[in-house]
């Protein structure tokens, strides 16, 4: 259902990913969410996030792609702050907790860990 939106997540310019590798993190994605929630149909307000998980099971390829490029050029006028693998992988875990905070939270129990206040009892006459 939102599958046709998952490579605006992605960002493959390059064409690495095959349409295959795109739909299994999508089906991934949906048998996780419902493992999280117990529901079939993704709501509305978990729509963004579970794309991202999607995604960051993608970006995960990506990096593994890129795993193996490495700058072999030094230079004394530059700073490496990390690979484009690095990137991939800081980018999908950050996603994979988006998934977190949004998804696996809301669907704690209100009562999880917090007192409950019953309502007061009518007295009897």
């Amino acid at each position: 259902m939102y599958a046709d939106r998952l490579p605006a997540y992605v960002q493959d310019q390059a064409g690495i990913l095959s349409a295959d590798e795109i739909a299994s993190a999508y089906a991934y994605m949906l048998a996780k969410y419902q493992k999280d929630t117990g529901n079939v149909e993704i709501a509305a307000e978990h729509v963004d996030a579970c794309l991202k998980l999607a995604a960051a099971s993608c970006i995960d390829k990506l990096a593994t792609y890129y795993a193996n490029d490495d700058n072999s050029t030094i230079s004394s006028d530059s700073v490496d702050h990390g690979t484009k693998a690095d990137s991939f992988r800081r980018i999908a875990n950050g996603y994979r907790s988006q998934y977190a905070a949004v998804v696996v939270n809301d669907n704690k129990s209100s009562a999880h860990g917090k007192a409950v206040q019953l309502p007061k009892r009518q007295r009897l006459r």
